[in-house]
């Protein structure tokens, strides 16, 4: 597995899925997260402001599985959005630019 893979990171709990959201320029959601013995989730803002979910599978079931993300409504919405599972730390930044900027046009139309 690669070393930037968020499957590695993200699995090994909490303080690493934040420094690597962090390192994408992303903003952790303080004290919405949840920290299992086999799993772990958690909000984050995206640069412009969009809500997004971030989840592990199970690892007793799915071992090696990608981390799953999509957008949230609210930070309770836990099947909200698209899931979507990128391979590294750049396809994650490309995943997060591209759903915010689908959500951003569609909110322009529903403006409308």
């Amino acid at each position: 597995m690669a070393k930037n893979n968020p499957t590695s990171i993200m699995q090994k709990g909490i303080r690493t899925a934040t420094a690597l959201l962090k390192r994408c320029g992303f903003t952790p959601v303080k004290g919405h997260y949840s920290q299992g013995f086999h799993y772990n989730s958690g909000f984050f803002y995206s640069p412009k402001g969009i809500l997004w979910y971030w989840a592990t599978s199970d690892d007793r079931y799915f071992p090696g599985a990608t981390p799953l993300f999509r957008t949230a409504k609210n930070l309770k919405d836990f099947v909200g959005g698209i899931n979507r599972y990128p391979e590294d730390e750049e396809q994650l930044k490309k995943l997060v630019e591209d759903g915010d900027r689908g959500l951003l046009i569609l909110n322009l139309f529903r403006e409308v």
